[in-house]
Parts: C-alpha cells; structure tokens; sequence
C-alpha cells in the first residue's frame, strides 16, 4: 500500500472532524437527564449590596433530590426533595430549612428539580416558556411562573445552553438576581 493510499483516509478524517464539532444544539426538551455531578460558578447580585457574592462548588440531581454543595467560600450543602429543604453548614447535621410539599412553593411549585435535571417537558407545567435561538447556535429558554405562589418572588428565569444547560439567571421580584454557570472550576 502505498504512502498516498494510507493518507487518504486520514485526510477525509481530519477535513471531516471540524464539521462534527459543528453539530447544532438539540432542543432543550431532547437533553438526556443529567445524572453526574457537575461544577457550578454561583453570582449573587443582591440589591443595596455594593459587590456581587460569588460561590463555588457543585449540583447532584438523582431522582429523589438536588443536592446543592457550596465548597467555597463556605462549605454548604443543600439537599431539596419532595419532603423539604435541609441544609448541612460545614459537615454539621442536616437540618430542615423549609417545610416540604405543597406547604413549600420551592418545592412545589417552582419546577426547580424538573430544571435541574434538565427536564424542559416538565419545566412547561410550571412556567410559561419561549424558547430562541442564540447567534453562536445554543439555544435560550426565558421562563415566567405560572403559579402565584411563584410569582410573588420569582420575575422570570433564563436558561441557556447547547448539549446541556450551561447557564440559569434567576431574577427576583425584589430585585436580586442569581447567575449560575455550569461546568466551571
């Protein structure tokens, strides 16, 4: 076989290769659920608060809870399941922080778990959603609650993301704002 013979198909590979990493972004509804953990760069904008609060650490969403671990600047983990919100400061015990069910609009009514894992068909029940395109090709989902419960401390949310969710910004009636980006260090 001769040296052209063998570099041909190379060739075909690496002029091919760009336009595989160029594949569109799927719909958020066709994202697969997330079952690992992953990173998280947490900005908090609070009103009448000079500089933004920024957190590390990481989110594991399973099918009985998110479990929100903040490693830095404090460690705080988080775990918000069908039966309440408990929270853990510095590997002390976990301790319930809000009631569970339909007592708890975080709970029941935000669709924060369904959000996490990525389930946008879930999502739908409980915001008005409209999807766009962004100009690099990764998709947008602005979201406003449907319920009132909600509404009372929950302007809108804005998703972003391509393969996966890489951005959330939550804005509050009071004028905070949450920024989250997936996937950092």
């Amino acid at each position: 076989m001769t040296l052209a013979k063998r570099l041909v198909p190379l060739l075909s590979l690496l002029v091919s290769a760009p336009a595989l990493a160029e594949l569109p972004c799927p719909a958020p509804e066709a994202l697969s659920p997330i079952t690992e953990a992953q990173s998280f760069t947490q900005t908090r904008i609070l009103s009448g608060v000079d500089r933004p609060l920024v957190s590390r650490g990481s989110v594991l969403v399973t099918p009985e809870a998110v479990e929100w671990t903040v490693t830095d600047p404090v460690e705080v983990k988080t775990r918000m399941a069908e039966d309440g919100i408990f929270q853990s400061v510095m590997g002390g015990p976990e301790e319930p922080v809000q009631a569970g069910g339909a007592a708890n609009p975080i709970v029941s009514d935000s669709g924060l778990i369904a959000l996490l894992r990525g389930d946008f068909t879930a999502v739908d029940t409980y915001y008005d959603t409209e999807k766009s395109a962004l100009q690099d090709g990764d998709w947008q989902v602005q979201m406003a609650p449907k319920s009132d419960s909600m509404s009372a401390y929950v302007t809108d949310i804005t998703v972003t993301g391509c393969q996966a969710i890489e951005t959330i910004r939550l804005r509050q009636t009071n004028g905070d704002e949450m920024h989250v980006t997936f996937g950092t260090e």
